[in-house]
């Protein structure tokens, strides 16, 4: 997958940048590595993008790192938030980052 990722970035579709206004990832994240490389990937290629939705399964003591990381993501879209909601653990707490 890191070698896709890799290669989709060289050439981003014209789509992407231009018309995607809305992503909502439907599979939990953890924070690995390969995932964070995709929503980085969403984030600072869309230009439109208007709200990233992501679910974000850790334990408790990783989720202020994987905040501060999806924090220092480049954005193209400056109005991009970026919505996370936080599985089990705090079931009703969603993260929002303007």
């Amino acid at each position: 997958m890191n070698n896709e990722l890799l290669g989709l970035s060289s050439s981003v579709p014209k789509c992407l940048r231009s018309s995607l206004e809305y992503v909502e990832l439907r599979t939990w994240i953890s924070g690995a590595e390969a995932e964070m490389k995709l929503v980085k990937y969403f984030l600072e290629n869309s230009a439109v993008l208007k709200k990233f939705t992501l679910g974000l399964r850790c334990k408790r003591n990783e989720e202020s790192i994987i905040f501060m990381e999806l924090l220092r993501f480049k954005r193209c879209s400056a109005s991009c938030e970026v919505v996370v909601d936080l599985e089990e653990t705090y079931p009703t707490m969603i993260h929002k980052f303007l």
